[in-house]
């Protein structure tokens, strides 16, 4: 592995609904949109499907403007949280987290299957 995923705020996933809102309405203050500083190299993808009590997610990299497939990995863990609506990134951020940290390089661009600033507390999975 080539770099350590650094995560700019910790906190546990599986709080009560009631915490978890005012977490999502705190740390929407913190999320800026700015133009990417140079053309992107490597996009992602990010995807979770469930099996039982297990989240499974799988991150993809490839080339930009190529598309050729660079890296893949994999991650499952348990899930902690039951499916609320508004709530997705406590269900399924363990996972893909614990995915975007068996990467050798983190992709340029990351596309993931979720909210940004059109969820309720305006801070969906992408942008969580």
């Amino acid at each position: 592995m080539n770099f350590k995923l650094r995560l700019h705020y910790t906190h546990p996933w599986n709080l009560p609904k009631r915490h978890a809102f005012d977490l999502q309405e705190t740390l929407s203050c913190r999320v800026k949109e700015v133009p990417l500083s140079n053309p992107p190299h490597t996009v992602g993808g990010v995807d979770v499907r469930y099996q039982g009590d297990c989240a499974r997610a799988a991150v993809v990299v490839l080339s930009f403007p190529h598309l050729t497939p660079a890296e893949e990995a994999t991650a499952e863990c348990p899930v902690k949280q039951p499916y609320i609506p508004g709530m997705l990134s406590f269900r399924e951020l363990p996972a893909i987290l614990e995915a975007l940290k068996r990467l050798s390089h983190l992709p340029d661009v990351l596309i993931c299957d979720g909210h940004v600033l059109a969820h309720p507390r305006r801070l969906g999975m992408a942008s969580h």
